[in-house]
């Protein structure tokens, strides 16, 4: 039994590794996002289910062996069952002490959009989501809201330089987050970067998720919007947020390798 769970053990920290891998060395990962990311979420799963068995394996080797006695040989077998045991217990300690250190470290930032959101400059509806544009923000561009609330919160400043065109494709771009649910992959991208910290390219990992978000959110905007517009509104966030990578995010969108 505890050879089946070692098995299954590394046979899910295996396909956990080859996720980050095709993320941060595959170079069509940038024309296909999608694909990109639903490799990452089956290796993902994959890798999971095999350490949850892995996980099973010893909570019912630990306990048969220790229901039946440690007579003979069978000592071995039930310490090594409760050491992978406690191995898997601080793996899981670890990370989550690590996702809620994140957590904390950007509750102020969200406590005060939640504030502003509260009473908003203006507010429209976008394919049954609500838009807020919100006043008081001189450096923020668009985003779903943090709060999980399924919305989209836009900076005033933002909104007036984009123009009719550019806002509406930045709106269906964040629409697209909102859909689907990129929030969610996110954090699941962080806490499998804190768990392969050490491994190398782990920690590019995280950053790989948000790009492949962004270029599937871009895609998004284009059949909605046009590239025209979604090239200006990513223009106009280059200029409020310089150092993002808006710019090669435009770049792409006109790449002869470029296909939604």
């Amino acid at each position: 039994m505890i050879i089946a769970a070692l098995a299954s053990a590394l046979a899910g920290l295996l396909a956990l590794t080859v996720g980050p891998w095709l993320l941060t060395r595959a170079r069509w990962r940038v024309f296909r996002p999608r694909l990109a990311l639903g490799l990452w979420l089956a290796c993902l799963l994959a890798g999971a289910g095999m350490l949850s068995a892995a996980l099973g394996i010893v909570v019912a080797d630990a306990a048969t062996l220790t229901a039946a006695g440690t007579a003979g040989g069978d000592w071995v077998s039930t310490v090594a069952a409760w050491c992978g045991l406690a191995v898997l217990g601080c793996l899981a300690a670890a990370v989550g002490a690590a996702a809620a250190s994140a957590s904390a470290d950007a509750r102020p930032y969200d406590d005060a959009l939640t504030r502003l959101a509260a009473s908003p400059e203006s507010r429209v509806v976008r394919d049954g989501v609500e838009v807020l544009v919100i006043a008081g923000t001189p450096g923020l561009t668009a985003l779903v809201d943090p709060a999980g609330r399924g919305r989209v919160l836009v900076g005033s400043e933002f909104a007036r330089a984009l123009g009719s065109a550019g806002f509406e494709a930045a709106v269906a771009h964040e629409v697209a987050h909102v859909r689907g649910r990129h929030t969610l992959l996110l954090r699941a991208a962080r806490l499998t970067a804190v768990a392969f910290s050490r491994v190398p390219r782990g920690l590019h990992f995280e950053q790989a998720v948000r790009t492949l978000v962004e270029l599937i959110a871009d895609d998004a905007a284009v059949r909605r919007c046009g590239r025209d517009a979604v090239r200006e509104a990513l223009a106009v966030q280059a200029r409020f947020a310089p150092g993002c990578s808006a710019e090669l995010r435009a770049q792409r969108l006109y790449s002869p390798f470029y296909v939604l």
